[in-house]
């Protein structure tokens, strides 16, 4: 299911004590959510944070290398007082000329996975950073400055379960061939404005199917979740399924012009990824057909003697 950004109010975080009022600090938004594919599940993402002024001079802002992820400052809406250091980190000094009015700043975080990404996040659920980027209040004790109190931003990976289709039966009368097929799709929740459809008013699943083998599409379709929804508990006007794997059952059938082996392709969406099965299908004559044709070869034969 699609995922919207969220924009939240701050998070407060205090990192080297308690503090009972809390005032300035803090980091808009407070948590990214981005859909990612199952099976080519990379990152690469550019991120916008507003940085709302501290009650200190000083502030950093860093990224966390958690998850695999690796962030780096590509863009900041303020140059003056503005200090990058090799950790990746920026210090941001609010009282140099340009900042000194400033309520906030801007700055841009890009975030790519390395080539070989073991992605947290299961297919069909999600994973959370609850500390992506932190933006820290800076105090000078005499012997450095350091981080006292953090507004922290979340980000929340949501894998996609790509469907799976399943062959359940197949037989073969004559030029006519049936298959029995499961489309499998997986979430960590299922709910929609429709009984039919996904929130967006979609197909719950999608297909496109190539019968001959010789790449073109002969029939499409979509299909819906066998299991039949119920009002949501809290908003009734939604519909809700059981959580977790929903299967779909159909059966399709084509009539062949001809005999003979076909490797039939059937490509299934659920409108973020694609998958494909193929099957075999081997289309001989009726027997009764063949009945005729060794009757008819058999008065040949007795013409010719």
């Amino acid at each position: 299911m699609k995922k919207e950004l969220l924009a939240f109010n701050f998070i407060l975080l205090t990192t080297l004590c308690m503090v009972s009022d809390v005032s300035g600090i803090g980091i808009s938004p407070a948590r990214a959510t981005y859909d990612i594919t199952e099976y080519n599940c990379s990152f690469n993402s550019t991120i916008g944070y507003t940085l709302v002024r501290p009650s200190t001079r000083y502030s950093s802002f860093i990224a966390s290398d958690s998850l695999g992820l690796t962030g780096t400052v590509v863009g900041c809406s303020a140059s003056d007082g503005i200090e990058y250091l090799e950790d990746g980190s920026m210090i941001i000094d609010w009282q140099s000329s340009e900042l000194s009015s400033l309520e906030s700043i801007t700055a841009t975080m890009n975030f790519q996975s390395p080539q070989v990404w073991d992605c947290p996040a299961e297919p069909g659920g999600n994973a959370y950073l609850a500390d992506l980027v932190r933006h820290s209040e800076m105090v000078d004790t005499g012997s450095g400055i350091v981080a006292t109190l953090s507004a922290v931003s979340q980000v929340s990976l949501w894998r996609n379960y790509a469907p799976r289709t399943y062959l359940q039966s197949s037989a073969t009368t004559g030029l006519t061939v049936s298959l029995g097929l499961e489309f499998e799709d997986k979430s960590s929740s299922w709910w929609s404005r429709y009984v039919d459809r996904d929130y967006y008013g979609n197909p719950f699943f999608s297909y496109d199917i190539d019968w001959d083998g010789d790449g073109q599409t002969d029939q499409s379709g979509s299909a819906t979740f066998d299991e039949e929804p119920v009002p949501h508990d809290k908003y009734p006007s939604l519909s809700t399924w059981t959580s977790g794997i929903q299967t779909s059952t159909l059966s399709l059938e084509h009539v062949f012009s001809d005999s003979g082996n076909y490797l039939t392709t059937l490509y299934l969406t659920d409108g973020t990824e694609t998958t494909s099965l193929q099957i075999p299908v081997n289309v001989v004559p009726e027997p009764a057909t063949l009945a005729l044709v060794g009757l008819g070869g058999l008065f040949l034969r007795k013409r010719k003697s």
